[in-house]
């Protein structure tokens, strides 16, 4: 094998770093000079002849687009109707969707065991007066005669033995032999007399009691509060058998209900959706914060119907729980006149377009022109150096989503 000359070796090596380091030296150059020339062609923009644009070749409006956001359509209010008892329903209207006002009722369940149940409510309320009241003053003179009966008795016995303690010889004959013969002597005789007092002066009490109208008030008073509670139960009954109208309003039914059929239902399902079309509302989360810095009274949405485009006012905001934290939600609402073409965008989300308003006309100028025609200006001086040098004399009124909106000259 041949032997390499380690000077040789050494050479070659050195040969190869400085042909190394002259290309890294050259491509810094390259780089450097090509910046440089890059400045000097932006720093000149400003000053070189940039092509007058025609500005009224473009349309003259006085809204402009600032942002694209899904929207849900909802009606003013919307209610769920749902079954509050279990067993047969009975449909009182057509089972389409219409209109109807509050109060109207659209369909029963057991209503026939429903209608028994009222007419003993009614004979219930009829006997209250007729029999259970006039039978309570009845029963009341009863008492009282039965208490009286019982104190002339009592004040009897206690009379005949104050006797016996003043006069015990003339009664000794009397109990002679009998069991009664010790308890009526002595100590024993006073003891009964005591007791015979407390059970005149309790019967007292009690008989005043019945003869006030303090008992009359609290007693008759029960049986009405009984029967009115009853009658609360069985209205709270007849509510959750009855489907009735919320608020005036439109019906569409969700219960697959079969004509010529005995149709059954269960607790809790759904029969009905209310939906108030007085107003309609579009809700749109405004995520973009500079869109929430816009005046809000000049923001308007507009969502595409099958008839052509609806645009609502702004109404209000509200903040909202989501899964990523609190949101910001804005509230349009439609004119009437849009009522029927929204319909179909009820209970979904559908694309919105959020527009602001100018004070006076403006014209809309696309933004990819505007950079396509000078983009080294638009790094250097961005909307409004672009505006003013295109059109000069006139003035940057709003950027929009894909547009600018360029005012009128400045006075």
């Amino acid at each position: 094998m041949a032997k390499v000359n380690p000077l040789e070796f050494i050479s070659f090596m050195t040969v190869d770093r400085i042909a190394i380091k002259l290309f890294l030296f050259g491509a810094c150059l390259l780089f450097l000079s090509s910046g440089i020339m890059a400045w000097a062609q932006g720093s000149s923009a400003t000053s070189e002849n940039i092509p007058r644009v025609n500005l009224n070749s473009f349309r003259e409006k006085n809204r402009i687009l600032v942002g694209k956001l899904p929207v849900m359509v909802t009606p003013f209010r919307e209610y769920t109707l749902k079954a509050g008892a279990s067993g047969e329903i009975e449909m009182y209207v057509p089972v389409k969707t219409e209109k109807y006002e509050a109060g109207h009722r659209l369909a029963g369940i057991d209503a026939e065991r429903l209608k028994l149940d009222q007419e003993l409510m009614d004979i219930s309320e009829i006997l209250l007066d007729e029999k259970e009241i006039p039978q309570w003053h009845l029963q009341r003179k009863s008492q009282i005669e039965q208490l009286e009966a019982q104190l002339t008795n009592v004040k009897s016995e206690r009379m005949m033995a104050e006797q016996m303690v003043r006069d015990p010889k003339k009664f000794e004959g009397l109990f002679k032999g009998s069991f009664d013969a010790e308890r009526m002597k002595g100590e024993n005789l006073l003891l009964y007399i005591l007791k015979r007092e407390k059970d005149e002066l309790r019967l007292k009490e009690i008989l005043s009691f019945m003869n006030s109208d303090r008992k009359e008030t609290l007693e008759i008073g029960e049986l009405k509060k009984k029967f009115e509670l009853r009658k609360l139960q069985f209205e709270m009954r007849m509510k959750e058998a009855y489907l009735t109208m919320p608020f005036a309003g439109q019906v569409e039914f969700l219960f697959p209900f079969v004509e010529g059929e005995r149709n059954y239902i269960q607790r809790g399902m759904e029969v009905a959706v209310v939906r108030d079309m007085q107003k309609i509302n579009g809700l749109a989360i405004i995520a973009d914060s500079r869109l929430r810095l816009l005046e809000k009274s000049r923001i308007e949405l507009q969502v595409e119907t099958a008839t052509g485009m609806a645009v609502g006012k702004y109404s209000k905001s509200v903040k909202k729980e989501g899964p990523t934290g609190e949101r910001m939600v804005y509230s349009f609402e439609f004119p009437p006149t849009y009522g029927n073409s929204l319909q179909n965008l009820l209970g979904g989300q559908v694309d919105g377009r959020l527009y602001y308003s100018m004070k006076n006309p403006v014209r809309i100028v696309p933004k990819f022109l505007l950079v396509s025609l000078s983009p080294s200006l638009f790094r250097v001086e961005g909307w409004g150096g672009l505006v003013k040098s295109f059109f000069p004399g006139h003035e940057l009124v709003h950027v929009g989503l894909s547009s600018v909106a360029v005012g009128k000259p400045v006075q």
